[in-house]
């Protein structure tokens, strides 16, 4: 039925439509809604926290890395940590967060949807049953059945763990996930069972329920050959400083479950660690598939047999395997822009605490920073308060921005960031250029290359960050060799590139015409599953050489869409994308990620072919 511009808004605000959605021409309410909650969870870090909180949770990070250090990855570990502390620990922080953002509301089903999740829980869900994309769990603690939208392989009579919110947008039953949420295969029904058993008895300590995992990491005996393997894979994995916990565990399992007819064990685990370097576990350590073979005294083609046996294992099973070992990384938001991420200024005025202290002792330190942490940080000299107005003009917008800028420029001329801030509003491409280049100046002159990596050292980091600003910018002038030089120069700094600036190195050399060049450089990219990013540059390598038959580009064309239908939009659309943007949140199919897409191809003629 059509609504009538002086109907009630369907939204539920209490307003007349025209002076509600009405007004705002909305066409998909539920995409509004949507938009207007994955926001709120989105910006809880920056406005739910207070700086006392992330002291709190840089302690409670050593501790739990401390302790679950043989059972998960650190990036996992990290990401429990922190979600624990807000959502259980330290639930009060999440609410406290979420009845302000209710005050703020005027449509009363986004306030329906706030008001449950006020009350995040534990869920420990055994899976009764997998259709059409969607998990039907029930809790084994409350007995109650949930909805889980999904697509990781995992099957009936696996479980699922961690924290999650109920979600009314979603029907009876439904949930709203946490990034945390962690999948136990069927094999591994120990541990759920003493999850359960601590839930149970009232265990609400959060890192007393993560310890469970690490209560249950005995594994079936192998054949000796197989075992003999395994232990070379795993010696060599330590060795190199590699996870060699995540791919023991994954190598046990292939030697495990495979039928095996081999004579030398040295062949098989080549053929399993080439496996691994291929798909991204060796990180930035390099070996070629020849030095490999001859370290373990085998021939490539015996290598390659067993390699190809442990990618196609892999394949198959990688998901199931992410969830076993804690490697899975469920839509971990990933930031990237020409802005410095939320928690640099807290580093920075944790370094110069450490540079003022008048301590003798680091135990003398520990105890000054613990106590001046939740206190404001006064700048000792005009440099530090120059910087200090820079993190606060990246905190914020328009007119204030730019007067904070003006601000710090005026009290150090040479600040790297007062000059990035201001090359931002300097129309004159001339005296853009200029701030620029006094922003590298200031930046080489201050960069400690002891550092490894140089981004772990946040003194580090306005050079980073001009050298990527610049860059991006170089490519919006067509500049391209020059943009070429920033970004390598960038990488060869921070090889871990924790910016992304490898993707705007690749469009700069596409731009540039350097396609073998290009070539050269992605095969160095360690990606353990195909992104957006992955696929577009892989078709555009295909289209620039004219290997794609019609076939090929029907089923180019249903991918891109699948993929991310934001992108295609936006070829169609034509537009100039503009300057690099300040902040992305990057999750796989999200607008966000798009127009990181869209800004690395945009002016390529291939990209016609998508559309």
């Amino acid at each position: 039925m059509m609504i009538g511009r002086n109907d009630p808004c369907p939204c539920g605000s209490g307003k007349k439509y025209k002076k509600c959605c009405g007004q705002e021409q909305v066409v998909d309410l539920q995409g509004v809604i949507d938009a207007e909650l994955e926001r709120i969870i989105e910006q809880f870090a920056e406005e739910g926290l207070e700086p006392k909180a992330y002291d709190e949770m840089t302690r409670r990070h050593r501790k739990w890395q401390n302790a679950l250090a043989d059972v998960f990855d650190d990036q996992l570990i990290e990401l429990l940590a922190f979600e624990s502390f807000f959502f259980m620990d330290r639930g009060d922080l999440w609410k406290d967060y979420i009845k302000k953002q209710k005050k703020r509301q005027r449509r009363q089903r986004v306030t329906d949807v706030l008001t449950v999740w006020e009350q995040p829980f534990y869920l420990l869900g055994k899976i009764l049953r997998k259709q059409d994309g969607v998990f039907l769990i029930e809790d084994v603690v409350s007995g109650k059945s949930y909805e889980l939208s999904g697509d990781e392989q995992a099957d009936s009579g696996d479980w699922i763990f961690g924290i999650a919110l109920e979600d009314p947008r979603k029907g009876e039953g439904g949930l709203q996930p946490t990034n945390s949420l962690i999948f136990i295969p069927k094999f591994r029904e120990a541990v759920a069972e003493t999850l359960a058993a601590k839930l149970e008895q009232g265990v609400d300590d959060s890192l007393d329920l993560y310890l469970s995992f690490g209560e249950h990491l005995h594994l079936p005996e192998l054949p000796e050959l197989q075992e003999n393997a395994l232990s070379m894979v795993v010696g060599f994995a330590a060795d190199k400083k590699l996870n060699d916990q995540a791919i023991g565990m994954m190598a046990h399992s292939f030697l495990l479950e495979m039928p095996m007819n081999a004579r030398k064990a040295e062949g098989v685990a080549a053929g399993i660690l080439q496996a691994f370097n291929e798909i991204g576990f060796f990180d930035e350590y390099r070996i070629t598939q020849q030095e490999l073979a001859r370290h373990f005294g085998v021939s490539v083609a015996s290598l390659a047999k067993y390699r190809e046996q442990m990618l196609d294992y892999l394949y198959e099973k990688f998901e199931e395997w992410q969830s076993e070992t804690g490697q899975q990384s469920p839509a971990i938001i990933q930031e990237m822009g020409t802005d410095p991420r939320a928690t640099e200024r807290h580093l920075w005025e944790m370094l110069c605490r450490s540079l003022h202290a008048d301590v003798s002792s680091p135990e003398e330190l520990e105890r000054m920073m613990q106590q001046e942490m939740n206190k404001e940080y006064k700048p000792q000299s005009d440099k530090e308060q120059a910087q200090q107005w820079c993190y606060m003009a990246y905190g914020t917008e328009g007119a204030e921005r730019h007067r904070l800028a003006g601000q710090a420029f005026k009290l150090d001329p040479k600040n790297t960031d007062a000059n990035l801030l201001l090359a931002e509003y300097e129309p004159d491409p001339l005296q853009k250029r200029l701030y620029y280049l006094q922003a590298l100046n200031t930046g080489y002159r201050n960069f400690d290359a002891e550092f490894d990596p140089a981004w772990s050292y946040v003194a580090n980091r306005p050079l980073l960050r001009a050298l990527f600003s610049y860059g991006a910018w170089l490519m919006t002038q067509g500049d391209y060799p020059t943009a070429v030089e920033q970004f390598e120069d960038l990488l060869d700094k921070n090889p871990a590139d924790h910016q992304g600036a490898k993707w705007l190195l690749l469009s700069a050399y596409l731009h540039a015409g350097q396609w073998e060049e290009a070539d050269d450089f992605i095969v160095d990219f360690d990606e353990l599953e195909e992104t957006t990013l992955d696929f577009y540059f892989d078709w555009l390598f295909d289209l620039h050489d004219g290997h794609v038959t019609p076939v090929e580009l029907r089923t180019m064309k249903k991918e891109a869409k699948e993929l991310n239908p934001y992108v295609v939009k936006l070829i169609k659309a034509g537009r100039n994308p503009g300057a690099f943007p300040k902040k992305l949140n990057l999750q796989p199919g999200n607008e966000d990620e798009a127009q990181l897409v869209y800004w690395l191809i945009h002016d390529l003629p291939e990209i016609k072919a998508f559309v």
